[in-house]
């Protein structure tokens, strides 16, 4: 699938994830959400990316995370499309 490979790529990239395990202060960083939030939204099993424990590390797999990466911007850009065409379909208030 080339939008996973794409998606691996910028996470490899921009973010220097180095392994096929992510870090949660990496996937925290990714998101722009703080670690605590992160952790909380674990805790009480909001988060919608399964995570692994070891030890005190939470880790969670390169492969979904850039999975749900895809769906969030296929949601968004589904999203933005849906609100054009209703505009178009929408009479002119002017």
């Amino acid at each position: 699938m080339k939008e996973l490979h794409e998606a691996r790529g910028i996470f490899r990239n921009e973010y220097d994830v180095k392994s096929e395990l992510v870090r949660a202060s990496q996937v925290a960083e990714i998101l722009s959400i703080p670690i605590s939030t992160l952790h909380q939204l674990v805790r009480e099993g909001r988060f919608p990316i399964r995570h692994q424990k070891i030890g005190r590390l939470t880790l969670f797999a390169l492969d979904e995370l850039a999975l749900w990466h895809i769906r969030q911007r296929n949601a968004r850009a589904l999203d933005v499309t849906q609100r054009l065409a209703s505009r178009k379909a929408a009479p002119n208030d002017f």
